[in-house]
């Protein structure tokens, strides 16, 4: 495991070097939807609500079983992946506050974006190939 973790603290360093590299050059960055956070029960209720208006009335009852059982599995994902992505992202700036500050808005979010995406997310696959 902490050669995953060593692994991936050098993927976040590798991406704010990218970031501030693009900063500096001032590139175009495309506006990156935020960091989706785990789904919420209400959100979760209309989804399955919509998903049960294409179901004939029988199987109402049986879905709504198995979504929320589903949901919850899932849900349990999304926290883990979520708080490893807000505990990396705290390490680094408590860290290296004055790098970060000297970064664009746009390329913050790049950033933020980015410690997600190629850090974060790639960790907990790792973790789960362990299991």
């Amino acid at each position: 495991m902490l050669a995953i973790a060593e692994k991936y603290v050098g993927e976040i360093w590798k991406e704010f070097n990218t970031v501030d590299s693009m900063n500096f050059k001032k590139f175009a960055v495309t506006a990156l939807a935020p960091v989706k956070k785990p789904t919420t029960r209400e959100e979760a209720d209309r989804k399955r609500l919509k998903e049960m208006s294409e179901l004939p009335d029988k199987y109402h009852e049986q879905y709504t079983e198995v979504f929320w059982e589903s949901y919850k599995e899932e849900l349990v994902g999304e926290v883990y992946e979520y708080a490893v992505y807000e505990k990396m992202k705290e390490v680094f700036t408590e860290f290296y506050i004055d790098d970060i500050l000297e970064l664009d808005s746009d390329y913050l979010r790049y950033f933020d974006r980015g410690i997600y995406l190629m850090c974060s997310r790639r960790f907990v696959d790792g973790i789960y190939e362990l299991i």
